[in-house]
Parts: C-alpha cells; sequence; structure tokens
C-alpha cells in the first residue's frame, strides 16, 4: 500500500455573491459578482460586504471556496483504500454557538475551473454525498477533516490529473434564512506550511500477470508459465493455474 499527502495548490481561492433583496438572488446565481484566488484564507457561508476606505453597504454576500490537488502521480490503476481531507479554521469569525456545518462537493472532471472563475459558482455542477460533513462550533479553531466514503474514495479523486473540490456552508445547502454570525473562514494554501489544506490517501494497485502460451504439452500434461510483471508492491498470498474443458 501506498500513501501519499498532497498539500493543496495555490490556485485555490473562493468566490462571492451579493444580494439586496432576498438572499436566494446569491444562492442561485449562476456566476458570482467577484472571485478571490490569492488571499491566504477561504471564506465560507453568508456575511456582509465590507470594502476598506468605504462606508458599509447593505449588501449581504454569500461564499463558496475551491480547493485543489495534485494527483497526477496517483495511477489509473491504484484502488483508494482510505481518503481525507483535512483544512486549518481560523479562530475568531461569526460561528453560530449551536454549530455549523460545512459540506463538501464535487464537481470532477469541468469544475471548478483551473484557474478560478466566476462561472464556478453555479451550485447545480457540483454532488455532494462523497465524504462526511463537518460541524464547527463557536470558539473552535485548528485542523477540520473531511472522511471521504466509498462514493468519494472511487469518484472524487482524479486519478493521473488535478482533483478539485467546493465547500458550503448547511445554510447555503438547505437552504436556510441567514442571520448574523454564519461565516467561517479556513487558511487557503497561500498561508503555507501547517496551515495548508492536505489530501492524504491510502492505495494499492492490482497485479499484472502475463499469460505465455503453454509448453512441454502431451496427452495428460502442459507447462503452463504465466509472470507475474506488477506485484502491486504488494505481497501476493497466492499463485496458480486454471484449467478450462
Amino acid at each position: 500500500m501506498t500513501t501519499a499527502t498532497i498539500y493543496g495548490s495555490t490556485t485555490d481561492g473562493y468566490l462571492r455573491a451579493d444580494y439586496v433583496t432576498h438572499w436566494s438572488e446569491a444562492r442561485d446565481a449562476v456566476v458570482a459578482d467577484a472571485a478571490e484566488a490569492t488571499a491566504d484564507h477561504l471564506d465560507v457561508g453568508w456575511g456582509m460586504v465590507f470594502v476598506m476606505g468605504k462606508p458599509p453597504t447593505n449588501k449581504m454576500n454569500l461564499h463558496r471556496p475551491f480547493i485543489y490537488f495534485d494527483t497526477t502521480d496517483v495511477p489509473g490503476a491504484a484502488s483508494i483504500t482510505t481518503a481525507t481531507v483535512r483544512l486549518y479554521l481560523e479562530p475568531g469569525l461569526d460561528i453560530p454557538a449551536t454549530g455549523h456545518d460545512v459540506v463538501l462537493f464535487n464537481g470532477q472532471p469541468a469544475y471548478p475551473s483551473d484557474p478560478l472563475a466566476v462561472g464556478d459558482f453555479n451550485r447545480t455542477l457540483y454532488a455532494s454525498g462523497g465524504a462526511d460533513n463537518i460541524t464547527i462550533w463557536g470558539g473552535m479553531s485548528g485542523l477540520q477533516t473531511f472522511t471521504f466514503n466509498a462514493t468519494g474514495r472511487e469518484t472524487w479523486i482524479t486519478k493521473g490529473g488535478i482533483t478539485k473540490l467546493c465547500l458550503r456552508s448547511e445554510f447555503d445547502v438547505s437552504p436556510t434564512i441567514p442571520n448574523a454570525g454564519m461565516l467561517l473562514r479556513f487558511y487557503s494554501a497561500e498561508k503555507g506550511g501547517a496551515y495548508r489544506p492536505v489530501l492524504t490517501l491510502t492505495y494499492g494497485t492490482t497485479a499484472t500477470v502475463t499469460t505465455n502460451a503453454a509448453e512441454s504439452i502431451g496427452a495428460s500434461y502442459a507447462t503452463a508459465k504465466g509472470p507475474i510483471t506488477d506485484d502491486a508492491a504488494a505481497a501476493l498470498e497466492g499463485v496458480g493455474a486454471c484449467r478450462s474443458s
């Protein structure tokens, strides 16, 4: 078995959609109002637009972050047995005391774009159900882990390519009319070091056997040869031959 630790790419970022009249304007938007792909953080959930040097507006906004992992070294024949994504939660933002679920989504192979584009905001481009949610409580910080289930392990990891994922707040998914205190923040790859998003995989590959022609064929015997060209980096439990009549 092989264990791979893959840190997030600095192409990660988040998209923001604004609204004034009703929150569904942002949730159902197919194009974001702004993209942020250079900050050292990834915002998720509902908040208020603040622009440095300008007075506050009456616009609320919805944030959806996107993360990328270079999984080109994972063989196409790999069988992934465990997979997790860890994100570092920044302390001090508006997290409800009752808890705030974050849901992981998959849009492979096309979405999100690389580099991130405002059209990647469209929620219909992504599907959930491949990993357990994480619940963030008021006052929490530090590493938080998404654990992939069989669906996520089999279809969410792009072997030989780039694995791309989206995060959404439970208040975005439900949907629930947002109130104050529904915004949280993870560190992005730009933060560096142990703060970066990290994908950890454990996988093996299937052994490969080449079947050669039988030799020394007699009335009741033959010599069969089938060299093993790839043992999948694991001890083989047994070898043998099968006769068909």
